[in-house]
């Protein structure tokens, strides 16, 4: 989804700015995974990196092709409005997609003042 409309999911900023990563697994048993680390200030992303667990060769590929373009995808990018969808890795795009709201929900409690 590359709407930048994410009002439903509950995750807003302010974000603090920091560096945060996630993980998530995908596939029928959970077999692959995608590592996602990305920095934050004043609420856009300014690095990404992005790595990845295939059990599969085919899987392997898909992800090398992700990753490979990611980064350009996503730098610059406000935190809000990072959401991708990359052709020819749905299901890598949709995982990514997961780490990015995990690390987004990260950033906002972090800039939660304690109390």
């Amino acid at each position: 989804d590359e709407s930048g409309d994410h009002s439903g999911d509950g995750i807003s900023g302010p974000y603090a700015n920091g560096t945060y990563s996630a993980s998530e697994r995908y596939g029928p048993v959970k077999e692959d995974a995608v590592h996602v680390t990305l920095t934050v200030a004043d609420g856009v992303i300014t690095d990404a990196t992005v790595t990845g667990d295939a059990l599969l060769p085919q899987s392997a590929r898909f992800q090398s092709d992700f990753v490979a373009a990611i980064r350009g995808v996503v730098e610059g990018r406000v935190i809000d409005d990072a959401h991708i969808d990359v052709a020819g890795a749905s299901k890598t795009s949709a995982t990514f997609n997961k780490a990015l709201d995990a690390i987004r929900r990260q950033a906002s409690e972090a800039a939660t003042p304690k109390g």
